[in-house]
């Protein structure tokens, strides 16, 4: 790929920038730091009672998110359906087709500007160097962070920037990585309602996001503040219950999901012997077998059958299915046991598709509006005519609706449409004015079909003419037939002579001159087949019309035929 040529005036900002060491400017170093306790985590499942659940959610409204935080990484590291939905989402917008779109007023071609800046964009992205040991993420990775938004309501990215030294993008600002930032790091001051950046970690000092640095995604399930409009919000309180529901589940299988021993002893019998019987049946537990004094009848209670139908089973469920309706919007893709018809599962995947779409386009969005103007200021020196990131639907096409929809408007209808409309509409390709192109083989003829339908132009006129020569031959025959008395079989060696007066009488270009000429020529080379006629042309052309008449009447040729008149 060639190097895209950046002025060097518009690398006003970042004059002070090296390139022999790649290092960044004083005022694009980079900011957050992040440090070791920053990945650990105060909360367990054992600590989290309903009333502590809510202590939580309630203390995110006043500007301390991490503990928040921490709840929803807790609830998707215990909870496999939550986990799964959220990823089916998330990769399904990380791995969708995102074109970066040159800026264009209307209709019109892209300006060399907006063409330069499109390619800068797209080399850029496909270059980040980050240090995997420091958790550093490329651009596909860091929009996997991003969309934490999706379920958290906020993520935060710093931008770590570099002036490039080598490669193609040699002299220019571009970002190194993405880094991912922990929520001790922003809030709210408790004085304005702006979010701020605490750059210790310390929720203590507050500074303005500074420009051109981080990415800061929210993401609202509800009209409300950003605190309180996070997606898991919703499912936090059934988390809760799904949570209980397990260790209490556990403890059900403990106790009823064996058999029950059950020994039934004679009310005479010792202390000694009850004892005995008491500690037989507890070693039951680890052996199958068993001696008990006499008097004593044995017995095995079957255990539950029907533990699905348990309170704490339910509790799992419910939390399970609210997983599916709240991320993806539906429950047949997810839940095999509730079975539909494949109409009804077309319906959820589009419904699925609905989701990842929006996610898709909320992504976009968000670099449009802040990575990219920044990445366009550093190194253009303004933000006119900045590309875009467009995302491509996931939503499955119904190919044979839409072939029939344009048939109707564009063929029946003649409704005008550009061609580009209708290879962009169907994801082909335009071919280039010098491109093989394919051609569609021959359909072969249907068995019992009318061949004349299904045939080929070409064909249909190879066998037209020949099926008119045939019937002229046939008319040929029958006028020297008709005009000299002789049985057909004996005309053979003459007949070319009488197909090409036929064909002669037949041909519109032919004046009536040629025609007369061509009788009397005949009439001069086959005298024995005349002997009672005169060499009067014109008696003889009429002979000849009244034999192509009565040929016709006898069926000879099929189609009719066009006698000329006399001159």
């Amino acid at each position: 790929m060639s190097a895209i040529h950046i002025p060097q005036s518009a690398l006003f900002e970042l004059e002070s920038m090296k390139a022999a060491d790649s290092k960044p400017a004083p005022d694009l170093m980079r900011i957050i730091h992040p440090q070791a306790q920053d990945r650990w985590s105060g909360l367990t499942t054992h600590d989290l009672s309903p009333d502590r659940v809510r202590q939580i959610l309630t203390g995110a409204a006043t500007g301390n998110l991490l503990s928040q935080q921490q709840l929803f990484d807790l609830m998707v590291d215990t909870s496999p359906r939550l986990n799964k939905n959220l990823n089916r989402v998330k990769n399904a917008v990380t791995k969708s087709d995102k074109m970066v779109m040159p800026y264009a007023e209307g209709k019109a071609k892209p300006s060399s500007l907006a063409q330069d800046k499109a390619d800068f964009l797209e080399q850029v992205i496909y270059d980040f160097r980050p240090n995997v040991a420091t958790e550093e993420a490329n651009f596909e990775d860091g929009l996997y962070d991003m969309l934490a938004a999706f379920d958290q309501g906020l993520s935060v990215q710093e931008i770590l920037w570099e002036r490039r030294a080598d490669g193609d993008l040699a002299g220019a600002i571009v970002p190194r990585a993405f880094n991912w930032i922990p929520a001790n790091y922003y809030g709210w001051d408790g004085l304005t309602t702006d979010l701020k950046l605490s750059p210790d970690g310390m929720l203590a000092s507050w500074i303005p996001f500074p420009e051109n640095q981080f990415i800061v995604a929210r993401f609202r399930t509800k009209t409300g503040h950003s605190s309180t409009t996070a997606m898991l919000r919703a499912l936090a309180p059934l988390w809760v219950g799904a949570n209980f529901g397990y260790d209490w589940l556990l403890n059900f299988a403990q106790l009823f999901g064996v058999p029950i021993r059950w020994a039934t002893y004679d009310r005479n019998t010792t202390t000694e012997n009850l004892n005995k019987i008491c500690d037989m049946l507890a070693n039951m537990g680890s052996a199958a077998w068993g001696a008990f004094p006499a008097g004593t009848t044995m017995e095995l209670k079957e255990a539950v059958q029907r533990a699905a139908d348990n309170p704490q089973k339910l509790l799992m469920d419910v939390f399970d299915l609210a997983c599916d309706i709240r991320i993806l919007g539906q429950t047949l893709t997810t839940d095999v046991g509730a079975s539909g018809s494949r109409a009804l599962g077309d319906v959820h995947q589009g419904v699925e598709a609905e989701v990842i779409d929006h996610c898709a386009g909320w992504a976009c969005e968000v670099l449009n509006y802040q990575f990219i103007p920044a990445l366009m200021r550093l190194n253009f020196g303004n933000n006119d005519e900045d590309p875009y990131f467009e995302a491509k639907s996931v939503r499955p096409k119904d190919d044979k609706a839409m072939v029939e929809r344009d048939k109707i408007l564009f063929v029946d209808m003649k409704l005008p449409v550009e061609v580009d409309y209708i290879y962009e509409r169907y994801g082909i390709p335009r071919p280039d004015d010098d491109a093989e192109l394919f051609e569609a083989p021959e359909a072969p003829v249907a068995p019992g079909a009318n061949a004349k339908t299904q045939m080929p132009n070409d064909k249909r006129k190879e066998q037209k003419l020949k099926a008119k020569s045939t019937d002229l031959g046939q008319l040929g025959m029958s006028v020297a037939e008709e005009l000299t008395g002789v049985q057909r079989r004996w005309l053979k060696p003459v007949a070319n002579v009488f197909d090409d007066l036929v064909a002669k009488a037949q041909d519109g270009t032919v004046t009536d001159a040629e025609l007369l000429q061509a009788l009397e020529h005949a009439a001069d080379r086959m005298p024995e087949l005349f002997p009672d006629l005169q060499a009067s042309s014109v008696e003889l052309r009429k002979l000849l019309e009244d034999g192509m008449a009565a040929a016709l009447l006898n069926g000879a040729q099929q189609a009719p035929v066009a006698k000329r008149g006399a001159s």
